[in-house]
C-alpha cells in the first residue's frame, strides 16, 4: 500500500476541505513522530549524561587511590616524597602593585655594588713598543674566593718562676683542641646556613687540606653552644612578651633515629623553633613558656579549663573557691591535684588540668599576652587569641571515602592531613590545595565547575578587601566586611560537598576576622613556612 504525498506545494485556497484535512492530520502525526523522538533523544541524553558523571567520580576516585598507592610505595621504598605542588598565588594576584611606598628601590643589575671596597689592587705591565705614550689605567674588577687550610705553629714560651712554678703563655682565645676559631665558625656556618651534612662537610674540609675527623665536626656542632642557647631563650622571651601576633607551624623532623616534630614561633621580628617529640596542645603551650617550668591555677587557667568544659565540673568548683596558687614544677603541681582528689594517672583527666596549669603561668609571666596566635587551625595551636590564616601553603593529600561515617574530614596517620578549616579557604582561592580535592570537591557536573567558580571569584575578592581594610583600617568597612563575609558563606549552591565548605567556614567567622579587629594581624603564615622550610630541605 502506497502513501498518497500531499499537495504540499499547493496553495491552501486551491485545496479541497478534504485535501486540507488531510494536510493537517499528516502534519499533526508527523509533529507527534518528532515529538516522541525528541523526548527519546532526551532520555537517553539524560542518562548519557548520568553516566559521564558517574565514570567522572569513578575516574577521580581511582586518580585518589592510583596517588596514594605511588606515595605508599615511595615510603616503603625509602624514596624521596612527590613535590610539592606549587604555592597558592593568592596573596600576590590580590595585591596591589600601585601601593605607595610598597615599591623597593631600583638595584643596580650587575656586580657593581663592590667596586669601591677592593682588598688589593695589582698593576699588570703591557709590552709596548719603543716610543708608545702612557694613557693611564683601564681598571677590572675581579671577584675571586681564596679557601685554604692554615696551620699555626704557635711556639709558646715557658719560665719558671723562683717558686718553682711554670708558667707558660696562653693560646689565642678562641683555640680549642688544636683548632682555631675561623674554622668552628665556618663549620656552624655551613650547617646552619648551607644545610650542610657533617660527613659532607668532613669531606669539604679535607678537600682542603684540613685533617680532621666527622667526630671532631660533630663537636664542633653540638658543644659550647650554651651562649647560643641563651640568646635563643632570651629571644623567644621578648618576642612573646611584645610581638602583637605570632605565627606558628610545625613540619616533621627526625631526630636521634626517631619521628619528632619542630615547631616554629614567630613574630615580625624573631624567630624560634623547638624540637620535640610530641606535636600535643600540652607541649605547644610547654613551648610558649619558655624556660620557665612552674604551673599556676590563676584566673586564666580556671578559665581555660571553663572553655574545655571540664568533667566532671565538680572537681573545678572546688579547685576555684582556692586562692590562687603558684607551683615550681610538675611534681608539687601533681600533689597538689592529687590531694584535691583528682586522678593523676587518668590521662583524659589530667592533661586539661595540666594545660591549664600551663596557661596560668604564661599568664603569670606576662607571655603571649593579648597576642593574636595565626595558625593553620591546626588543633594544638588553638589557644589563648586565635586567628585562622587564608592562604594555606602546606601539603594535603587527598583521603579516600568512609563510608558510614560523617563527610567531614578525619585524622589518618603517617603525616597526611585532612582538609582543615584553613585548608578550605584555601581550597575556595585557588590555593595549591585546590588542585588536590580529588575526592571532596571535585565538580563533575557544569553546574558544580560553574558554582566553584563563583565561589572562588566571591572570595578572592573579598581577600582583596580584606587586605585594603588591613592598610586602612575603618570601623565602616569593618561592618560591611562582615555583612559582606555573612552574604558569601551562606549561600546554598546544592553542590552538596561546597555547601558543607562553606557552612564549616561561616562556623568559624571569628578567627578568619581577627584582622577586622586587630589589623595588624596578618592573613596568612607564609612567614612561618618559609622559616621551615630550611629544617624540610634539611
Amino acid at each position: 500500500m502506497t502513501k498518497r504525498r500531499l499537495p504540499m506545494a499547493e496553495h491552501a485556497d486551491t485545496l479541497s476541505l478534504k485535501a486540507l484535512r488531510e494536510l493537517v492530520t499528516g502534519l499533526v502525526a508527523r509533529a507527534d513522530r518528532a515529538e516522541i523522538r525528541i523526548e527519546a533523544l532526551e532520555a537517553d541524553n539524560r542518562k548519557l549524561r548520568e553516566e559521564n558523571d558517574q565514570l567522572r567520580i569513578e575516574n577521580t576516585r581511582l586518580k585518589v587511590d592510583n596517588q596514594l598507592l605511588r606515595d605508599e610505595i615511595a615510603r616503603l621504598k625509602n624514596l624521596p616524597p612527590r613535590p610539592p605542588f606549587r604555592p597558592s598565588g593568592m596573596d600576590q594576584a590580590t595585591s596591589d602593585k600601585a601601593v605607595a611606598g610598597s615599591r623597593k628601590p631600583a638595584r643596580r643589575r650587575g656586580p657593581k655594588g663592590d667596586t669601591g671596597s677592593a682588598t688589593r689592587e695589582e698593576v699588570l705591565p703591557a709590552r709596548a713598543p719603543p716610543g708608545s705614550r702612557f694613557k693611564g689605567y683601564k681598571d677590572c674588577m675581579v671577584r675571586d674566593l681564596v679557601v685554604q687550610a692554615e696551620v699555626v705553629r704557635y711556639r709558646r714560651e715557658c719560665w719558671v718562676t723562683p717558686e718553682g712554678r711554670t708558667i707558660i703563655a696562653p693560646l689565642p682565645a678562641g683555640i680549642k683542641g688544636g683548632y682555631g676559631a675561623s674554622l668552628r665558625r665556618f663549620c656552624l656556618m655551613l650547617h646552619s646556613h648551607g644545610q650542610v651534612t657533617t660527613q659532607r662537610l668532613t669531606t669539604l674540609l679535607n678537600d682542603v687540606g684540613v685533617e680532621i675527623s666527622k667526630r671532631q665536626v660533630i663537636r664542633f656542632l653540638t658543644e659550647r653552644l650554651d651562649g647560643f642557647h641563651a640568646e635563643d631563650a632570651a629571644v623567644l622571651h621578648a618576642g612573646l612578651v611584645s610581638a602583637p601576633f605570632v605565627t606558628v607551624d610545625d613540619t616533621g623532623a627526625r631526630h636521634a633515629n626517631r619521628n619528632f616534630h619542630t615547631t616554629q614561633i614567630g613574630g615580625e621580628h624573631f624567630t624560634a623553633f623547638r624540637t620535640t617529640a610530641s606535636k600535643s596542645r600540652l607541649n605547644f603551650l610547654a613551648l610558649l613558656r619558655g624556660n620557665y617550668q612552674d604551673y599556676v591555677l590563676n584566673d586564666a587557667a580556671f578559665t581555660f579549663l571553663e572553655t574545655r568544659q571540664v568533667d566532671p565540673a565538680a572537681l573545678l568548683a572546688h579547685l576555684k573557691t582556692c586562692e590562687p596558687r603558684r607551683f615550681a614544677n610538675q611534681v608539687p603541681f601533681l600533689e597538689y591535684l592529687a590531694a584535691n582528689g583528682i586522678d593523676i594517672f587518668d590521662k583524659d583527666i589530667i592533661r586539661p588540668f595540666a594545660a591549664a596549669g600551663i596557661w596560668g603561668a604564661i599568664r603569670h609571666h606576662g607571655l603571649v599576652g593579648n597576642a593574636v596566635i595565626v595558625s593553620d587551625d591546626a588543633g594544638q595551636f588553638r589557644v589563648g587569641n586565635h586567628a585562622l590564616c587564608r592562604v594555606g601553603g602546606g601539603v594535603i593529600t587527598p583521603t579516600p571515602h568512609r563510608p558510614g561515617r560523617a563527610d567531614f574530614p578525619h585524622p589518618v596517620p603517617h603525616g597526611r592531613a585532612w582538609l582543615t578549616v584553613a585548608n578550605l579557604w584555601a581550597i575556595l582561592t585557588g590555593g595549591i590545595h585546590a588542585e588536590r580535592l580529588l575526592h571532596k570537591l571535585m565538580p563533575a557536573t557544569p553546574g558544580q565547575v560553574k558554582h566553584v567558580e563563583t565561589l572562588r571569584e566571591l572570595v578572592w575578592r573579598f581577600y582583596k578587601a580584606l587586605k585594603a581594610y588591613r592598610r586602612r583600617p575603618d570601623p565602616r568597612a569593618a561592618r560591611g566586611l562582615q555583612a559582606r563575609f555573612d552574604r558569601i558563606f551562606s549561600l546554598r549552591t546544592g553542590y552538596g560537598d561546597l555547601d558543607k565548605l562553606l557552612f564549616r567556614l561561616g562556623r568559624r567567622k571569628a578567627e578568619l576576622l581577627r584582622v577586622l579587629e586587630r589589623p595588624e594581624t596578618p592573613l596568612h603564615t607564609n612567614a612561618s613556612e618559609r622559616d621551615l622550610r630550611g629544617l624540610v630541605i634539611k
